[in-house]
């Protein structure tokens, strides 16, 4: 019986994911969770899988957090390095494995729209 392996540079973007999804969770306080910021990241991550060049936030204004809450920023230098760490793990890959990087990508944000 033959198993697939998953390729490394698909490992590396499921890694990436879930530092996002970490992320997110640790700053959930300041509002990531929320819907402003979700849509945010999506539209970055569309971005990123149709080769356009994303613009990733590194403010909490930018990033449609609780700006008025103390540790918003830092929490928003967290959310655009969680981002840019993805957006290099996709880039490695989305020319080898798109059909697999979209279907990996679409567990985490929605990309229909």
């Amino acid at each position: 019986m033959e198993t697939t392996r998953t390729p490394e540079a698909l490992v590396t973007v499921q890694k990436a994911l879930e530092n996002w999804k970490k992320t997110i969770s640790e700053t959930r306080d300041l509002g990531s969770g929320d819907t402003e910021p979700r849509w945010v990241a999506t539209d970055t991550v569309r971005d990123i899988i149709a080769g356009r060049l994303p613009v990733i936030p590194n403010t909490a204004s930018g990033w449609q957090l609780y700006c008025s809450m103390e540790g918003s920023e830092n929490a928003a230098e967290q959310l655009h390095s969680a981002m840019q760490n993805l957006l290099e793990a996709v880039n490695n890959v989305k020319l080898l494995y798109h059909n697999e990087l979209v279907e990996l990508v679409s567990n985490y944000f929605d990309l229909e729209r």
